[in-house]
């Protein structure tokens, strides 16, 4: 079975200490991944405003990928 990994690196906390972890673990089982890595400006404290945003708790309980995961228990 082939499986394939990409790998979404968001932070420099990630890279600085998740990405070195995620490359031993990976090595250890003679695997691979594509790594992707954000760059510029970190904007995701502007993300909390919606919340605020008339409609949002609605589109959330839509859109939710907990609706289909074990989380929705």
């Amino acid at each position: 079975m082939k499986l394939a990994l990409k790998i979404d690196v968001d932070t420099y906390r990630g890279t600085r200490d998740g990405v070195p972890r995620l490359l031993e673990v990976l090595k250890r089982h003679g695997a691979g991944a594509t790594f992707l890595f954000s760059l510029g400006p970190d904007h995701t404290g502007r993300a909390i405003k919606r919340v605020f945003r008339p409609g949002f708790t609605k589109k959330v309980r839509r859109t939710s990928c907990c609706r289909t995961m074990a989380c929705s228990r």
